[in-house]
């Protein structure tokens, strides 16, 4: 798989850790600071799934700028495809 790198510097494959060994790393963090191990996991697990929340959004914001682009450009060609219209003289 290859390396991804976000903001935060960790994704799903990132540096060849499996997903199994990032959430074993971060319950042990949680453990460090405090929490017993059924917390600890809960906590890690809600740490991931807040990850690939947020990795979600900005791939679909992503997404949504993509879309935009592609109406404005065929907007644009229809603009420029178009007949022109003669112009009116009369009153109305």
């Amino acid at each position: 798989m290859p390396e991804i790198r976000t903001p935060r510097g960790w994704a799903p494959g990132a540096a060849g850790t499996s997903s199994g060994e990032r959430l074993e790393a971060l319950a042990q963090h949680f453990a460090a600071r405090g929490a017993d191990a059924v917390s600890a996991g809960q906590q890690a697990l809600g740490a991931v799934a807040g990850i690939v929340r947020r990795e979600a959004f900005v791939m679909a914001y992503g997404d949504c700028f993509f879309i935009v682009g592609v109406v404005l450009t065929a907007m644009v060609l229809l603009v420029w495809l178009g007949r022109r219209t003669a112009p009116t003289t009369g009153r109305l």
